[in-house]
C-alpha cells in the first residue's frame, strides 16, 4: 500500500493532509482491485492459459513480464506502461468483449474512488512494477526463485479482514526520508467502529442465532428468512450466514 501511495503522489508537490487521506483511500481501492483480478484469474473466472485470447490483456501476463525484467536486473523508468495496461484491463472487465470471451463484471466492481484522481495521478513503472512483484509473487528461498502466489484460496472475508487491518494506518510525510510513509493510527478504527471479528466467533454467533430459526423448517421457509446486520463492516457475519445456510 505504501508503494502505491508513493506512486500516486510521485508528481505531487507538498500534498496537504486532505491530499494524504485521498491518496491513501484511492491506494486501498486500487490494491483491492488488483487482488480481485488476481483472485478471478487464479480461480479460472478469467482464463490465463497462454493460448487464451484474454491472456495478453491479463494481470498475470503483465506480472510475468515484470518478473522476467526483474530477473535480468532491468531498471524501470518513470513511464506509465504498466499503469496503462491495468487501466485498459479495468475497462475491459467493466464492459467486456465477447470476441475474446469476456462478458464483463459491470461498473460496480471498479466503481470505488474518483476516476479523475486515477487519471490525473498515474503510477510510474518504477513504483507499480515493484507493487506487482510483491503482490503476485513469493520467494522460494531454497531455489531462490519467484513463484506466483496462489490467489485461488482468497475468500471475500479474507479481503474484509485485510481492509479492516489497513484501517489502522494513515499516510504521513516523513521529513527525514522526504517521502510518504504509513504509520499506525488506531484511533481511525475506533472512529469508524471497524474491528476484526475472528472466524470462530462469527461461526458461533451465527449458529446460535440461526439454529432456532431453521430447526424443522422446510427449504422454502428458510428461504423466506430475512437476516440483517446493521453494522456489517466487511460482511463477516453475512458471509457466515450464507455458509451456515448452505
Amino acid at each position: 500500500v505504501e508503494l502505491i501511495c508513493q506512486g500516486f503522489s510521485s508528481d505531487m508537490k507538498d500534498p496537504t493532509d486532505a491530499d494524504l487521506k485521498l491518496i491513501y483511500n484511492h491506494s486501498l481501492y486500487y490494491l483491492f482491485r488488483l487482488m480481485f483480478i488476481l483472485n478471478c484469474e487464479a480461480k479460472g473466472l478469467l482464463s490465463v492459459h497462454k493460448q487464451s485470447d484474454y491472456f495478453p490483456h491479463s494481470l498475470r501476463a503483465l506480472c510475468g513480464k515484470i518478473k522476467a525484467e526483474h530477473e535480468t536486473n532491468q531498471v524501470w523508468s518513470k513511464q506509465f506502461s504498466s499503469y496503462h495496461h491495468i487501466n485498459d484491463l479495468f475497462d475491459l472487465l467493466v464492459s467486456g468483449d465477447e470476441k475474446i470471451g469476456i462478458h464483463g463484471f459491470g461498473k460496480e466492481a471498479f466503481a470505488s474512488g474518483d476516476a479523475k484522481f486515477y487519471k490525473d495521478n498515474p503510477i510510474p513503472n518504477a513504483y507499480l512494477n515493484d507493487v506487482l512483484l510483491e503482490l503476485a509473487f513469493a520467494e522460494d528461498k531454497k531455489e531462490k526463485t519467484l513463484l506466483f502466489i496462489d490467489y485461488k484460496k482468497l475468500a471475500a472475508d479474507h479481503l474484509g479482514s485485510l481492509f479492516e487491518g489497513l484501517l489502522e494506518f494513515s499516510l504521513v510525510k516523513d521529513g527525514k526520508a522526504n517521502e510518504l510513509v504509513l504509520r499506525t493510527s488506531s484511533g481511525e478504527r475506533k472512529a469508524t467502529g471497524s474491528y476484526y471479528t475472528p472466524q470462530h466467533v462469527v461461526d458461533y454467533v451465527v449458529a446460535e442465532t440461526l439454529n432456532p430459526l431453521v430447526k424443522d423448517k422446510s427449504i422454502n421457509e428458510i428461504l423466506e428468512l430475512k437476516v440483517v446486520d446493521p453494522a456489517m463492516g466487511s460482511g463477516h457475519f453475512l458471509l457466515g450466514t450464507v455458509r451456515f445456510l448452505e
